[in-house]
């Protein structure tokens, strides 16, 4: 009969162990077989591959361009008038309309009668443009309120005016 002599700690006795405990293996670790899980996953990127239907990016807008000699770039004639605005005064306000070089000035009492002027001015040139639209480039300068832009903004509007922008002050 074999006698082992195994520590345990805290314990001073001898505790017997089996020669069969002895030959007793560790059990065996088992792997499931990955050759069967890559198959199916390459199966699902195919399948999601040829089942995917890819849309257009957002923001694209599909467009045709003149065929060369169509029209030449000193054909087209981009007709803009330009409002700047300035400062007038701690209160007040001064709007330059480009092609006229008249100044309209207002302060918080005068702004309406600034406005109708400036508005009468944009009035009269929506008259006498014919051809294409004439587009209205509002400039303001860094120290405007936008009070007094937004006010340009909608008496270019009431004034029949359809291309209406804002171009960086400074």
């Amino acid at each position: 009969m074999a006698r082992s002599i195994k520590p345990v700690e805290g314990d001073e006795s001898v505790h017997y162990v089996s020669a069969r405990m002895k030959r007793k293996r560790p059990p065996k670790q088992t792997q499931p077989p990955l050759t069967p899980m890559i198959d199916v996953v390459f199966q699902l990127l195919i399948f999601f591959l040829l089942g995917t239907s890819f849309r257009e990016q957002e923001g694209l807008i599909p467009a045709t361009l003149p065929e060369k000699g169509e029209a030449a770039a000193s054909d087209v004639v981009i007709q803009e008038l330009h409002i700047e605005i300035h400062a007038a005064g701690a209160m007040g306000v001064r709007y330059y309309v480009r092609g006229e070089n008249m100044g309209i000035e207002g302060g918080p009492d005068t702004l309406k009668n600034a406005a109708a002027e400036l508005h009468q001015l944009l009035a009269q040139r929506q008259e006498r443009h014919t051809g294409s639209e004439l587009s209205v480039l509002i400039t303001p300068a860094p120290d405007v309120r936008w009070e007094f832009v937004v006010e340009a903004f909608n008496q270019a509007v009431r004034a029949g005016f359809k291309k209406v922008g804002f171009v960086g002050g400074g």
